[in-house]
């Protein structure tokens, strides 16, 4: 069982970096990691290196990030607009390119899950870079389905409405 304990994010000096990501998978025990992309690209490849290792295959990857925070549009600063962005679509694009590139296309199978949002379908009052970023998320899942298919990899989202999570008690009230 391999296993490293999961932070408090608030608490990760890592947090407040804008390439957040988090890379989980479950098979028989776990093995996850938290940190910034651009900072962490090394701990990463080992992290997958240990799955690798213990499994022998890495063939299903589950995108399950997410950041969001609470500002109307005309309050918007661009920082935490980037920051969303980066946690909720471009570091899983990026981790979902490395798996598959080095993983799934060379086994000529695979599946990755990205976990979308209704706030990506509809709008959310106070949180427009989520409900953008999730929306981005949405149709990048659909063009990489369309891409990746014929190498044998099926690529889906699940878009769930408002859970009652750490992440979601962060956000405007108006849409809980």
């Amino acid at each position: 069982h391999i296993d490293s304990p999961r932070m408090d994010l608030k608490q990760d000096p890592l947090y407040e970096d804008t390439d957040f990501a988090m890379l989980d998978t479950h098979y028989y025990g776990e093995v996850s990691t938290s940190c910034n992309l651009d900072k962490c690209v090394a701990k990463v490849k080992e992290m997958i290196d240990a799955v690798v290792e213990k499994f022998g295959k890495l063939d299903i990857l589950v995108n399950n990030a997410g950041i969001s925070h609470s500002a109307y549009s005309i309050n918007e600063k661009k920082e935490d607009w980037n920051k969303v962005f980066s946690v909720n679509l471009t570091a899983q694009f990026f981790i979902s390119q490395l798996i598959a590139n080095d993983f799934m296309i060379p086994a000529k199978k695979g599946k990755i899950v990205n976990m979308c949002s209704l706030g990506g379908i509809m709008g959310i009052p106070g949180a427009a870079a989520y409900s953008a970023s999730k929306g981005a998320l949405l149709q990048m899942t659909k063009s990489l389905a369309v891409e990746y298919w014929k190498d044998g990899i099926y690529i889906n989202c699940v878009s769930p409405g408002y859970m009652r999570t750490e992440l979601c008690e962060t956000m405007n009230p108006v849409w809980q």
